[in-house]
């Protein structure tokens, strides 16, 4: 893939995503009008020395220090962090963050909320962002599954990106990753309000994510009935229908008629295939864990701003340590693709409570499981010097949900 690097010169990432809501109407802003997004952003770049970034003539992104600001389609406020070596820079660039949001919230009256499904609004009610390829993707991915535009609208996550250092490492990485998703799931639970509907869930986001394409996202067959090295990750994903070229500045709509495959073969009239078309092809695809330079682990609600240096800490714990990718692995190892993709709505609905596929129990066991996982994994990377001793804290707030049993959803009695 690629993106292999140095065991001595390993990064941690981390995105997340908040919803900007006006806290009068309880709903959340357009992109045009005097406290809209395009105003949000411009009033970054003129006082808090953002970079513009404009497509189509639209003010769509911002960048600085190696981090930036997009926009999801229904409005959703993400920020994309920059690689660092340790979780106190992590934290730190968080807390950068949740300060300039602060300063946002004070000038144009607006409250970021972080919620992992937004739950005041329907897809035909929220305020959709002005960007091309999303306009593509509102018309083919319907196509596909009931929920699309519900995951595109409504949906917040955060996201730990992290690296591999050998083929070796990605397959089992990769492997062991999708396979615990589901656990990671019930401990960042926190999106169980959907619009108009009276049903309370866990995490109403994962559940999205089981119906939008089953060509692109989820629990993918191969990575589990293949060696899951880097040609069986390209084999699948050139085999995805696309959505769309870019060329000259423009979108070309696909709407699904041809994979990438198609295109590497000159089934495509009138377009050869690049390497910027491969690397935007590859943020089309939507699996548990996506491949890229990178590892990117997407199965966690967004949560509130102290609980998400955890996510990163979990992931770090266990995928930078050999031993601890064994443990979670046999955690879930004996699990059939059905039981995983049963068990993952499981959660979703129920959380902490879902029971286990296999075996007595409940989620909650494996968590604390697989917490005690992360935490020996972080240990150890501590006395390798390849973390830091204080690393362990960013976990306490899952020790916390793990010994009560209440989630974020739980605490959410209420929509304010």
């Amino acid at each position: 893939m690629g993106g292999e690097k140095d065991k001595e010169k390993l990064a941690i990432g981390c995105e997340y995503e908040a919803l900007v809501i006006d806290p009068k109407h309880k709903k959340t802003v357009s992109y045009t009008g005097p406290n809209g997004i395009e105003a949000i952003l411009r009033f970054m770049a003129e006082r808090l020395q953002w970079q513009p970034m404009v497509e189509s003539g639209q003010l769509i992104a911002l960048t600085k220090d190696n981090k930036s600001i997009t926009l999801e389609p229904g409005g959703q406020f993400e920020l994309s962090g920059a690689p660092y070596r340790t979780l106190l820079e992590v934290k730190a660039e968080l807390d950068l963050h949740v300060q300039e949001l602060q300063t946002l919230e004070e000038h144009f009256g607006l409250s970021f909320q972080w919620r992992g499904l937004n739950p005041f609004q329907s897809t035909e009610q929220v305020n959709w962002m002005p960007k091309p390829r999303y306009e593509i993707m509102r018309r083919y991915l319907p196509t596909q599954g009931a929920l699309a535009k519900t995951m595109m609208g409504l949906t917040c996550t955060v996201q730990t990106n992290l690296d591999y250092w050998s083929e070796e490492h990605f397959s089992r990485a990769l492997r062991t990753t999708t396979g615990i998703g589901a656990l990671v799931t019930a401990m960042f639970a926190n999106s169980p309000w959907v619009h108009g509907d009276s049903k309370r869930y866990q995490s109403y986001r994962s559940l999205v994510w089981t119906q939008v394409d089953p060509d692109r996202c989820g629990i993918q067959p191969f990575i589990f009935e293949s060696d899951c090295g880097y040609a069986d990750y390209v084999d699948w994903a050139v085999n995805v229908p696309m959505f769309f070229l870019y060329r000259e500045g423009t979108y070309i709509e696909m709407g699904g008629r041809a994979s990438f495959l198609d295109l590497m073969e000159h089934r495509v009239s009138g377009h050869d295939a690049s390497m910027k078309d491969w690397d935007l092809h590859l943020s089309t695809v939507f699996p548990d864990v996506r491949a890229k330079t990178h590892l990117e682990f997407r199965t966690a609600d967004v949560v509130p701003p102290q609980v998400i240096p955890a996510c990163p800490a979990l992931w770090k714990g266990i995928v930078y340590s050999d031993a601890c990718l064994d443990a979670a692995w046999d955690l879930v190892k004996k699990w059939s693709l059905s039981q995983r993709r049963d068990f993952a709505k499981a959660v979703a609905c129920e959380g902490l409570k879902a029971r286990l596929p296999v075996g007595a129990g409940v989620a909650q066991d494996l968590c604390r499981e697989l917490l005690s996982i992360a935490s020996s994994g972080l240990q150890e990377q501590a006395v390798s010097g390849h973390a830091d001793d204080e690393d362990q804290q960013y976990l306490e707030p899952l020790y916390e949900i793990l010994s009560s049993g209440v989630t974020w959803a739980d605490k959410a009695n209420k929509i304010n």
